[in-house]
């Protein structure tokens, strides 16, 4: 029987920890929703996988990242949860009415492999008029995946960006 995963990548501004934003654009480009990121930035990515596995390196578009293990509280049982920092440092900035596609490639134990592609649109680092903080507030981008039991593949069965309750 195949095993359920949840993995959640979650992105904040560092050293801020201020939110980035998302808007769901419709049928205009590949996905439905778009990240929005800031060209020459840094940024806190924190990956939580429930039930816990091991994650053995993270790339986001091709930049290995350095992982460092948290804890993950109780509220979250089973999970594992890991940080890094990411920097778009030389990203070129999205002309009008255009796109990124942001893959996000997660190596669990047993080499197992979990590809995400994220739609982003790159501002530019300073003076882009606080477009890149329209739109709603991220909480992660969640992967419902399924890990074959005999470990030879995982699947993403379903992948969402979800945003942070505004009160």
């Amino acid at each position: 029987m195949d095993e359920r995963l949840k993995i959640r990548v979650s992105v904040q501004q560092w050293p801020t920890k201020n939110p980035v934003y998302f808007k769901p654009d419709g049928r205009r480009f590949s996905y439905p929703d778009t990240l929005k990121l800031r060209a020459d930035s840094a940024y806190l990515v924190q990956t939580l996988i429930s039930p816990g596995r091991t994650l053995t390196a993270m790339q986001i578009r091709g930049q290995t990242l350095l992982l460092s293990r948290l804890k993950a509280g109780l509220r979250h049982g089973d999970s594992v949860q890991y940080s890094a920092i990411w920097t778009t440092t030389g990203y070129e900035v999205n002309k009008k009415g255009t796109r990124t596609l942001l893959p996000i490639v997660l190596e669990l134990k047993g080499e197992n492999i979990v590809l995400a592609m994220v739609q982003c649109k790159i501002y530019p680092g300073e003076g882009s008029g606080g477009h890149w903080q329209w739109g709603q507030p991220l909480r992660a981008i969640e992967l419902e995946c399924s890990a074959a039991s005999d470990g030879s593949y995982i699947d993403v069965l379903r992948q969402s960006l979800t945003g942070r309750r505004m009160f």
